[in-house]
């Protein structure tokens, strides 16, 4: 299958390639949560309970939740890169919209075998800094699969919950997964990954492109206890009662990272004039745009950063620069 694929797709209406959204969102929430987010890591860091987990998964790196959240924005749609999705292209009709049910999971799944492809080679290796990036990489995955938590049947815990129990629906969900994965293309996925993670993350571009390979060669069943395997990573977090300084850390970065990928993601799929699957989405979107932009320049450098991919990049750029400015990683992945 040859060419870009599409993040959106309508005969009638916007053609969005998908690199230009992973760009778009990458570059909405640097913009809008930068700061928050940096308010947020401060408080964490003053928290003494979770002090040294934010050492233990920050080393080497300035900023985990910003890179973390950087990540998410940039490879969030990244399950879109499918056959199963693209070819229904030729059969749209002149008011439908292409659709990409349960994609947010295939994204997960490539991203959590990327995570641990890294972090096998983290230990063999004994480097801190690839180590970092692989905590920072298991993160974003996990806010990726939430990033439709919010519409129905699409949250992990009903995905979860279906896979555990073969007598509840999962609402077609799991099999929409298998097909998607089974037809992923690696030369589309590839191409969906933004230069900007590509020239200064170069090790994360290259296990995501491993993981997408290791993927398509999996069985049904081995595939199904992998998703159920990376989703209780996080759920098992979520609700875990450890004292663990991680587990208790993982829950509340999970919601800060989670929370700024599906603000930035609806409010950059607004300003590219799509219609949301998710119905009530325009109405979050005006009170999100209201509280977060106020002014009608602020408003109109949000719609810059979507339309211009050179704006929304050197965005992120910076971002990342803040992200990765402790030693030993320095920027533009030096030791990678």
């Amino acid at each position: 299958m040859q060419g870009i694929p599409y993040a959106y797709y309508s005969p009638a209406g916007p053609k969005v390639p998908l690199p230009q959204h992973h760009q778009a969102v990458a570059g909405v929430l640097v913009k809008l949560f930068a700061d928050p987010l940096d308010v947020r890591r401060g408080m964490l860091l003053r928290l003494g309970w979770l002090e040294k987990s934010l050492r233990e998964v920050s080393v080497g790196i300035g900023h985990p939740l910003l890179l973390a959240s950087v990540l998410s924005a940039s490879l969030h749609d990244l399950g879109k890169a499918s056959q199963h999705y693209q070819r229904k292209i030729k059969w749209l009709k002149q008011r439908d919209s292409l659709s990409f049910y349960g994609h947010e999971y295939v994204g997960f799944l490539i991203l959590f075998e990327a995570y641990t492809m890294l972090s096998r080679q983290t230990v063999s290796e004994r480097d801190q800094c690839l180590d970092s990036m692989a905590q920072a990489l298991r993160l974003a995955s996990h806010a990726v699969a939430r990033h439709h938590s919010a519409m129905e049947h699409r949250h992990p815990f009903n995905v979860d919950n279906a896979l555990k129990d073969a007598t509840r629906s999962d609402y077609g969900i799991t099999q929409a997964i298998e097909r998607a994965v089974s037809s992923l293309d690696l030369q589309q996925a590839a191409s969906s990954i933004p230069p900007i993670v590509g020239n200064n993350l170069p090790q994360i571009d290259h296990q995501i492109r491993e993981a997408v390979t290791s993927l398509k060669n999996l069985d049904q069943q081995a595939l199904l206890d992998k998703l159920a395997q990376g989703l209780r990573d996080s759920l098992k977090n979520t609700v875990s009662h450890s004292h663990g300084v991680w587990d208790r850390f993982f829950p509340i970065a999970l919601r800060i990272v989670s929370g700024a990928l599906i603000v930035a993601d609806n409010i950059a799929s607004h300003l590219e004039r799509r219609e949301s699957d998710d119905q009530a989405s325009p109405v979050h979107v005006r009170s999100w745009l209201s509280e977060l932009a106020p002014s009608p320049g602020d408003v109109e450098e949000l719609e810059l950063i979507v339309k211009d991919p050179g704006s929304s990049q050197r965005l992120v750029e910076e971002a990342l620069k803040l992200a990765l400015s402790d030693e030993p990683c320095g920027f533009a992945g030096a030791r990678l």
